[in-house]
């Protein structure tokens, strides 16, 4: 990540996103309104709200390729199980490209999942496209795409 730290410890994760809220505001004129508003939404990190995804759950991901004036578009949509029950979904558009890294799940033994939601940040890439990068206990998710959108919906 650029500006978020996600470091292993003996003791499980150090998470610090004290930067991030800088390099937003710093760069607000470049964010499409609904992405800006996702990355910058108070609750993002407050790890006591509800739609936080700190310590959510991956329910799918699910990539869709559909015709969009003439040319095909890739859609994205993850779903995730929040903390503190609740789902959120996240709707990215104009996907240009993803990656999903899954290791093999060592905690719970036998289980296997993408692990908890650790800690995430959308920046600006090199060729003006929005980057967004998730931590997970289990892996990792980097995608590249024009704007994103989300909902929440509470228990």
């Amino acid at each position: 990540m650029k500006i978020v730290k996600c470091e292993v410890t003996k003791s499980g994760y150090y998470l610090d996103s004290s930067g991030y809220g800088k390099y937003l505001e710093n760069n607000k004129d470049k964010f499409p309104v609904k992405a800006y508003a996702f990355a910058s939404a108070d609750w993002h990190y407050d790890h006591r709200d509800e739609k936080c995804p700190h310590d959510a759950k991956i329910n799918s991901i699910t990539a869709k390729e559909f015709l969009k004036n003439d040319s095909s578009e890739i859609g994205l949509t993850i779903e995730l199980e929040g903390a503190y029950g609740g789902k959120v979904e996240i709707f990215y558009y104009g996907v240009q490209s993803y990656l999903v890294r899954k290791r093999k799940t060592n905690w719970p033994l036998g289980e296997s999942t993408h692990g908890e939601w650790l800690i995430d940040e959308i920046t600006i890439s090199e060729d003006g496209l929005l980057s967004h990068e998730i931590a997970l206990s289990d892996g990792r998710i980097f995608i590249k795409f024009h704007d994103c959108d989300f909902k929440f919906f509470g228990n």
